[in-house]
């Protein structure tokens, strides 16, 4: 955390000089020509080129008060800076504890008039409210009039944070102001507060911002993943040899490496802007620090020495009390100074144990002394940065991460795997089948994904069909006087085969379809939504036989192969029924004056078979209390536990039962009667039901 700050603060220098050629004696002049200029390069933070930053000029005034925003306040007697980034001593008049306000006249070329362009403001842990003459443009964190009241928010100067659009009106000059609160001794005990404005592209600074933001997301990510799986590995090999405890050393100081990785990323990259969260991540980063570097000096102890020196337990302890102290905010310097003093000293100790090992030529230690080179020879060149090494401090960064902090890491990683084969002589066996094990485990994860992503999106159609294939289902059974109209269908698997359709003509006739395609899924779907379509258009000729007659040859033209429908079609007007079937089971007709029930028998090929069969057809006379029910063979071939079917005489044995009632319960006798033959075992086929009662007579006279 101390670097990062220390960074932060180099910024702004570098931020101040690079743009005192763009400012003016009294106000800042903003063109096109400097949000097109490059800034140049600053150690770190190369992401703030195509800025164009606000330094000087600033008048700044404590208190607060709402006028002070407008543009029309005049400001002349407030105190004016030489740049936002001040220290304890030189504040302006004397302090900037609590709230105080800062305004900056500027002039904008007229080319930039209602153009869109990009804020950008970068702070210190402080609370702010941006304005441009007098209108509120965005806040971070709650400015407060006393510490409970503000949220201090933190803004570093990285692409992450996405910018704020600014208009500027056809007006000059202009004027920002900025409202800030600060009550927060870990501001003052730094030595400085600042803070940056900075304008630019809108459109360049979106892409700027989204790439950053994706870039850093993705390093966070490498970062923190690779250290990982090396403390994952080296943790299934204590697992397989505990005796070789040096694997779980290593694997808990590259957790802890993971750990500082992730952490950094919260801080360096403003995933985090709230103050006190960035607090507590920072103590957090301390805590790893210091537990860090003694876990690889515990790890190193455990390759070249037969224990450790008792001295080296005091390390640890001392480290986690400092970072105690820091979680509460207590003794803040002292903790700090002995934590990264002691931190100093035990990596010079890592360093003395290799290089000992190095010299007593102990067996492998010159693959550790590899990684320890690399590392010291990125880490100097790291914090040395730019003035001495022609590269960004973005690529020192990663070339300080990847070849040294990783390099040390595969070092060791190398050198126990190589001592672990040395110990153990089936090493090679196990570690063959922890190998595949684990490529097989990640196969078979991945096919297992692959097989509930395929089920799910499977699913998820079938559910679309089915919920298409009710769709073309009537809601409800046509209201007519003189008929009791029921139906009912219970498909076998997500979309049925099952069809059922009524219709009812101007001359209030009504026509009724039942049917059955071939199978059941997407395909028998796809025949119900065929012949929806015919009965929508057929279903106005008189003569049932002559709607199957037009409809097979259609479906035949169709070319589905294997696929057939059977049909029933069945007209009533007044008490006359004219029934038409097309390999249907047969229509049932209960009698209510002697409580027989006749079959209305039509043997005929399903639909889709043969385009000119001829279909016929039977007219029927119905009484009144007459109940006619229309089946598919569902409900016939429903099997019990043993596997006997129900079969026809069985299902008009119940249709004797219930004939007599009301239609809705001729289809719950039905139905009850089904689910107690079945006995629990799955329905295997679609089961359809339409009854028809007549309930009075007195209508016109017959087809």
């Amino acid at each position: 955390m101390k670097t990062t700050k220390l960074i932060f603060l180099s910024a702004f220098i570098f931020l101040s000089a690079a743009n005192l050629c763009a400012q003016t004696e009294d106000v800042f002049f903003l063109s096109p020509d400097s949000l097109k200029d490059e800034g140049g390069r600053f150690y770190f933070f190369e992401s703030l080129e195509n800025r164009f930053f606000l330094i000087r000029h600033w008048k700044y005034h404590p208190g607060d008060s709402a006028n002070w925003a407008r543009p029309e306040f005049d400001d002349s007697a407030w105190e004016t800076l030489a740049g936002t980034r001040f220290e304890l001593k030189k504040l302006p008049q004397g302090s900037l504890k609590g709230i105080g306000w800062l305004r900056l006249h500027l002039d904008v070329d007229s080319t930039l008039w209602q153009t869109p362009l990009a804020l950008h403001v970068y702070l210190r842990p402080v609370a702010a409210e941006i304005y441009l003459d007098g209108k509120l443009q965005c806040r971070f964190g709650k400015v407060g009039a006393s510490l409970e009241e503000e949220q201090a928010y933190i803004a570093m100067p990285t692409e992450n944070h996405p910018p704020t659009p600014i208009l500027f009106s056809k007006k000059n000059p202009h004027v920002i102001a900025v409202r800030l609160s600060n009550f927060r001794e870990l501001i003052m005990d730094e030595g400085h507060l600042g803070f940056a404005i900075a304008l630019g592209d809108l459109r360049r600074s979106i892409t700027q911002s989204v790439g950053a933001m994706r870039y850093a997301t993705t390093s966070q990510m490498l970062m923190t993943a690779v250290p990982l799986v090396f403390a994952l590995l080296h943790l299934l090999l204590f697992a397989f040899y505990p005796r070789l405890k040096a694997n779980l050393y290593f694997a808990i100081f590259a957790m802890c490496i993971a750990a500082y990785a992730f952490l950094m990323h919260q801080v360096r990259f403003s995933f985090v802007t709230d103050a006190e969260q960035v607090f507590s991540i920072s103590t957090g980063l301390s805590l790893v620090i210091f537990l860090m570097f003694p876990l690889g000096l515990r790890f190193l102890y455990s390759l070249f020495y037969t224990k450790a020196p008792k001295l080296f337990w005091i390390l640890p302890l001392i480290m986690i009390g400092t970072s105690i102290l820091l979680s509460y905010k207590l003794l803040e310097t002292v903790s700090v100074i002995i934590g990264y003093g002691l931190t100093l000293v035990t990596l010079f100790e890592m360093l003395r144990v290799v290089i000992v090992a190095l010299v007593k030529k102990k067996d492998g230690a010159w693959i550790i002394g590899i990684g320890f080179l690399a590392f010291v020879m990125t880490a100097i060149m790291y914090f040395l940065g730019g003035p001495f090494f022609p590269l960004s401090g973005q690529t020192l960064l990663e070339i300080f991460w990847f070849v040294g902090v990783l390099g040390l890491l595969l070092s060791m990683s190398i050198y126990l795997s190589r001592n672990f084969a040395l110990t153990n002589k089936n090493l090679e066996a196990q570690l063959i089948q922890v190998k595949a094990l684990s490529e097989k485990t990640i196969q078979q994860e991945r096919e297992k994904a692959q097989l509930e992503a395929e089920n799910a999106r499977k699913t998820k159609e079938l559910e679309e069909a089915r919920q298409l294939q009710l769709s073309m289902l009537p809601k409800n059974p046509p209201a007519l006087p003189y008929l009791d109209i029921a139906a009912d269908m219970k498909t076998a698997t997500e979309v049925g085969g099952d069809y059922y359709d009524f219709k009812v003509h101007d001359d209030g006739v009504l026509t009724i379809a039942v049917g059955d395609a071939t199978g059941h899924g997407m395909q028998a779907g796809t025949m119900v939504a065929a012949t929806k379509s015919l009965f929508n258009a057929l279903a106005d000729e008189p003569e049932p036989a002559s709607i199957l007659q037009k409809a097979t040859k259609a479906l035949k033209e169709m070319g589905y192969r294997k696929m057939y429908m059977a049909l029933t079609i069945a007209k009533f007007q007044n008490h006359h029924m004219l029934v038409a079937a097309a390999g249907m089971p047969y229509t049932l007709i209960h009698r209510a004056a002697g409580g027989d029930v006749e079959e209305v028998a039509l043997k005929a090929m399903p639909l889709g078979s043969f385009p000119n069969f001829k279909y016929e057809q039977k007219k029927i006379a119905l009484e009144p209390g007459d109940t006619v029910l229309f089946l598919s063979d569902g409900l016939e071939e429903m099997f019990d536990p043993q596997g006997e079917i129900l079969g026809a005489a069985r299902v008009k044995e119940l249709v004797a039962e219930a004939g007599q009632k009301p239609s809705e319960q001729v289809i719950a006798h039905l139905k009850n009667a089904g689910k107690v033959w079945a006995n629990g075992r799955a329905q295997e086929d679609d089961v359809t039901m339409v009854v028809v009662k007549v309930v009075q007579s007195d209508r016109l006279a017959g087809v």
